[in-house]
């Protein structure tokens, strides 16, 4: 399967720490310069950074640029990519789990990751010795590793095309007509996540991209953004409390396997 890494030019520790993991799981992979906020007109960043709930760092914008430049990528394409960020912590099954996941059909998307939230998940089933995916009808977190296919890149690029936009993560979740799912075990983790799942994990590098808060860039613009952030965040959310209604009783959120040996 072709595997994207989006990586900084110059984050050479990220860069080593992931040509490190590929190359001794003989993962054939292209890292992809990620987009950088001086890559961004000053126009284009202002008109993005106020698009989503909240105002975004210049740092997020990069980085859901940089997600969206693969999925126009991947939308004319024919076969699904694996796409990684540079501090994913990878399984040692992973290359057997893609080449069995890379023959299914009626899918668009799957996370190969977990985070720090349950997913809401129906059965697992298995695509291999202690292996399987797993429908996910709701996931909050984590764009650091997923496979992407032709099918569901062209509804990402659709709205990216509409003016959308989010963090990468958050961006994916909003996706509510999709056919989604999560491997289960995880074969991946993203580095700063490993601790809380107990995964040793022995590369520790600050975020270049601070998903928590959005500092106060643009601050006197934000404020006059603040009821349009408001009822974003209620439209989002009562979205996501229909997406709910419909499956309560029937998906519960629940953790995919870590198995702490593979990683």
């Amino acid at each position: 399967m072709q595997t994207f890494v989006i990586n900084l030019a110059s984050a050479h520790q990220r860069r080593a720490f992931m040509a490190k993991q590929l190359n001794a799981l003989e993962i054939n992979f292209e890292f992809c310069d990620a987009v950088s906020p001086q890559d961004v007109p000053v126009a284009t960043l202002d008109r993005l950074r106020f698009g989503w709930e909240r105002p975004l760092k210049a740092t997020e914008v990069a980085c859901f640029l940089s997600h969206a430049t693969l999925w126009e990528r991947i939308a004319t394409g024919k076969a699904p990519v694996l796409i990684l960020e540079d501090d994913a912590l990878l399984s040692q099954r992973l290359p057997d789990f893609l080449q069995r996941v890379e023959v299914l059909s009626n899918i668009d998307h799957l996370s190969l990751e977990i985070h720090y939230k349950k997913k809401w998940l129906g059965p697992s089933v298995p695509v291999g010795p202690e292996m399987a995916v797993a429908q996910m009808h709701l996931d909050r977190s984590g764009a650091a590793a997923y496979i992407l296919w032709p099918t569901g890149a062209q509804r990402l690029i659709r709205r990216v095309a509409e003016g959308e936009v989010a963090l990468a993560d958050a961006f994916m979740t909003n996706e509510a007509h999709w056919r989604s799912f999560q491997a289960d075990p995880a074969m991946a983790l993203q580095t700063e996540a490993a601790e809380f799942h107990t995964v040793i994990c022995d590369f520790r590098m600050p975020s270049i991209i601070q998903a928590y808060g959005a500092g106060n860039e643009g601050g006197g613009t934000a404020s006059l953004n603040t009821v349009r952030f408001k009822w974003r965040r209620l439209l989002s959310q009562w979205r996501l409390g229909l997406r709910k209604l419909k499956i309560i009783g029937r998906v519960k959120p629940r953790w995919p396997q870590v198995i702490h040996s593979d990683f």
